[in-house]
Formats: structure tokens, sequence, C-alpha cells
């Protein structure tokens, strides 16, 4: 689940929630630019959290970088 906590001007910053191996729930607080959230949201498919946008856009990169 992602939630935003607050937004500026200048930033946005996105609260990701990451269930772990245990009953733990840990936050991850990342800032983006209003710009950058945007794409993110473009680039997501409907349900998929930001870090589902980003492991994806990372396995992409890495397999650029292998070619």
């Amino acid at each position: 689940m992602v939630r935003k906590s607050s937004k500026s001007t200048t930033a946005t910053a996105l609260v990701e929630s990451v269930h772990t191996g245990t009953a733990a729930m840990v936050d991850k607080i990342i800032k983006v630019s209003p710009e950058t959230h945007k794409k993110l949201t473009r680039l997501g498919i409907k349900g998929e959290t930001f870090d589902h946008i980003i492991q994806r856009l990372i396995q992409e990169h890495e397999q650029r970088e292998q070619q």
C-alpha cells in the first residue's frame, strides 16, 4: 500500500508499507519531485505499488545492461 505522507511544491514524500517475512511492517520514505511522482504513476499498472514499479524498472535496466 502506498500513501502520500506530505506534498510540497518541490517534493512528494512517498511512504511504502513493506511486509517483511515476519508480522512486522516497515515504512520507508523516499522523496520524489511531483514530475517523478506523475511519471511513476503513469508507468504503473492498476493495483501496483510504487515499490513494484521501481523494482520492475530496475530489473529492466539490469537486463539491458547485460546485453
